[in-house]
Order: C-alpha cells, then sequence, then structure tokens
C-alpha cells in the first residue's frame, strides 16, 4: 500500500488513514461502528484541510466504510 500512496502522492496529495487502534494509530474510546468509522473519517478529512473530491480507497471493512460515506457525502 505504501508503494502505491507514493507513486500516487507524486502527481497529487495523498493521505492515508488507519482506523483507531489499527497500525500505528492510537486505540479509539468508540466502538468502532461503520458510522462511527465514517463520521471520525469526515472529521479527520476536514481538520487536515482536505477538500472534495476524494478518491478512497479501502480493504475489507473500510470497503465498506467507503461506501457509507461516498452515499452520506456525496
Amino acid at each position: 500500500v505504501e508503494t502505491v500512496q507514493r507513486d500516487v502522492a507524486r502527481e497529487t496529495a495523498t493521505l492515508a488513514y488507519e482506523r483507531a487502534g489499527i497500525g500505528g494509530s492510537e486505540a479509539g474510546r468508540a466502538t468502532p461502528t461503520l458510522e462511527h468509522l465514517v463520521a471520525e473519517l469526515h472529521t479527520l478529512l476536514a481538520r487536515a484541510g482536505a477538500t472534495p473530491p476524494y478518491v478512497l480507497v479501502g480493504h475489507s471493512m473500510g470497503g465498506a466504510a467507503i461506501r457509507l460515506f461516498a452515499a452520506r457525502y456525496p
């Protein structure tokens, strides 16, 4: 994944996100429901100053979160 992101970053801005408790992210306080993950991602994108349109890429549970994100924030 890092290799793909590095390649894409040569052409445009990128942002990598690991949900709470995964990889290097600290543990979260809330139960990681899809609704919570989508709200958290929306907040993080706003705080990072990222503006739509977004190209979101996810794996496993992340795929479901991305589909819900797209439905909530078209």
